[in-house]
């Protein structure tokens, strides 16, 4: 992981803490004590994973030690575009769009976390793979959560989704070595390839389980429901100033997609997804405009009286990043479904005229 300004020193200092507090020995290999006396012969070392389970370790604990002291320094008065662009170094993909999410809609008072012990998940790559990677599973804030990091060139949290309550991870296939196995994209082995996951996804929260592909998806708080929300949305805003348009659609982008085979031949699969919300004033461009809620208001550039922008006379739209962890059942399985399983979003942008 690279350096971070002033904060490297001080995350480093406070790392042997941190990891001391936070490192799990399930997640570490076990020491070998030294051999007495090398062979006439030295025998070759196998090729070693890309990442190690002690590598991952210590990678997760430098990352909770340097986002809590950018978080703590906020509090300090420090410089809040210098810390917000520090805090990006430590993050990539639309983990980085969530974090100024943070950052931008508490007013720059991001909530500082506490974080349980970790469990490694490493999967076992090949030695030449363009982009490590590895899963933390851990408590942050008391709630379960699944974390991502991927190493291009360096460490950054890549992904990070909370478990829904009353909700239960299968259990990862772990080898003899401890290490996990990642499924390529275009897997056939499981009842959706996880390429296809997020498009799916998308499809079900936009229009619900119509055709043969909703049936693949179960319904839930952030697929069906979600379909069920938009159609109401709609309702209102044609009721909204006499009518008003309304449409709300997800996209995949081109995210990183991070899969697990878990121990019953399925995969536990992390992605991420873009909702795009817009509202539209056709009816009356003069009119009173589309109203913008005060949550919103922080992203708009102010009036020029530098009031919070209020109404859109035109169009608001507004941009959602979305990350996800889903449970995909074996493809030999006859009735199972994907599970969406944990999730985190924020309003990362908006934009109105």
């Amino acid at each position: 992981m690279r350096a971070y300004g002033q904060w490297r020193v001080l995350a480093l200092a406070g790392l042997l803490t941190v990891a001391a507090c936070t490192s799990s020995s399930e997640g570490l290999p076990t020491p070998v004590a030294a051999a007495t006396s090398a062979p006439a012969t030295p025998t070759p070392a196998p090729t070693e994973p890309p990442v190690t389970p002690t590598e991952a370790a210590a990678v997760f604990a430098e990352y909770i030690a340097s986002d809590d002291l950018l978080r703590a320094a906020l509090r300090a008065d420090q410089n809040l575009t210098a810390t917000l662009k520090d805090a990006l170094d430590l993050t990539s993909g639309a983990q980085a769009q969530l974090v100024i999410a943070a950052y931008q809609l508490t007013g720059y008072k991001p909530p500082r976390h506490t974080w349980g012990p970790p469990r490694l998940v490493v999967p076992k790559l090949d030695p030449g793979s363009a982009m490590p990677w590895f899963t933390v599973l851990t408590k942050r804030d008391g709630r379960e959560a699944i974390l991502t990091f991927a190493k291009s060139p360096d460490w950054r949290l890549s992904s990070l989704t909370l478990l829904e309550p009353d909700t239960v991870l299968p259990e990862v296939k772990i080898d003899a070595d401890g290490y996990a196995e990642a499924l390529p994209l275009d897997d056939k082995s499981v009842l959706i390839s996880p390429r296809f996951v997020s498009s799916l996804h998308a499809s079900v929260a936009e229009s619900g389980p119509k055709g043969i592909t909703g049936e693949l998806i179960a319904p839930g708080l952030y697929t069906t429901k979600i379909a069920e929300q938009i159609e109401a949305a709609r309702e209102k805003a044609r009721r909204m100033g006499q009518g008003f348009g309304y449409d709300s659609i997800f996209t995949a982008g081109d995210y990183p997609i991070y899969a697990l085979r878990t121990t019953d031949g399925g995969a536990l699969v992390q992605y991420s997804l873009t909702r795009t919300s817009t509202t539209t004033n056709d009816v009356d461009p003069k009119g009173p405009g589309v109203p913008i809620p005060e949550a919103i208001q922080r992203l708009l550039p102010p009036e020029r009286a530098g009031e919070p922008k209020q109404t859109a006379q035109h169009q608001l739209k507004v941009f959602e990043t979305q990350q996800y962890t889903a449970s995909i059942p074996p493809a030999s399985s006859a009735t199972g479904q994907a599970a969406v399983l944990a999730h985190d979003s924020a309003i990362t942008r908006a934009s109105a005229d």
